[in-house]
């Protein structure tokens, strides 16, 4: 009995079974709130992962219909709300100075030619789910513009609905004004003066083709007038 009791004494007391289902279950509760937490991030991670890749979709297409549109010259029939006819700038030429920009199957697409297909043109973006063109005379909304009244073209509005594969949409609208003087409704370039021998313009030129581009005359003269007057500039 001494035996028992000597070494009773430095026994130590271990967890219960109801000690340690209490622990089991804290600690299941805790894995539980930081799976979801993890689960949370990688969403939230994904979601801006996406939306980064349909924005940089989005803008290079946006680009180009910006592009296409500032730069015509006329609208050669009748334009809807979905698809907008065009006559190139009027440096190009063969039948790529007609193209027409509009919705087709969930994808806008770009078409050059006269009588050229939609469906057979380039895709700029895919998985659209609406796309709308608003025309504006001044201030006045039309949802349609009809040909030979380029005068009066004042800006046009793209706007265009993509879905992620998740279903959750994502909107965005531009705003164009067809401001290129080759373009009947736009603003006349102003008059440049002759720049110094040995000044070019050598950039601008490169990026858009032609030393007789409005928008190289437009910089030209902003070189000559502002730039060349100022000691940064020269």
């Amino acid at each position: 009995q001494k035996y028992f009791e000597d070494n009773g004494a430095n026994c130590q007391r271990g967890f219960t079974l109801i000690e340690i289902v209490v622990t089991l279950l804290l600690v299941g509760i805790i894995a539980a709130m930081g799976g979801m937490g993890i689960v949370q991030a990688v969403r939230g991670y994904v979601s801006v992962k996406q939306n980064t890749e349909i924005t940089q979709q989005v803008q290079t297409a946006m680009t180009r219909i910006n592009r296409e549109i500032t730069e015509m010259i006329s609208i050669p029939s009748a334009a809807s709300n979905t698809l907008i006819p065009i006559t190139g700038t009027s440096n190009c030429t063969g039948t790529d100075c007609v193209r027409k920009i509009g919705l087709d199957n969930g994808a806008v697409k770009l078409a050059f030619g006269n009588g050229a297909l939609l469906s057979n043109g380039d895709t700029l973006i895919d998985n659209v789910t609406s796309f709308n063109i608003t025309y504006y005379q001044g201030s006045t909304p039309y949802s349609s513009w009809s040909s030979g009244n380029d005068t009066n073209l004042s800006a046009v509005k793209v706007a265009m609905t993509i879905t992620r594969p998740d279903g959750v949409t994502l909107s965005y609208v531009n705003i164009i004004a067809p401001r290129n003087n080759g373009n009947l409704g736009g603003e006349t370039i102003p008059t440049t003066s002759t720049p110094p021998a040995g000044w070019g313009c050598f950039v601008a030129t490169a990026a858009y083709g032609d030393p007789s581009h409005p928008m190289v005359q437009i910089l030209r003269d902003f070189r000559d007038t502002q730039l060349i007057h100022w000691p940064g500039g020269k």
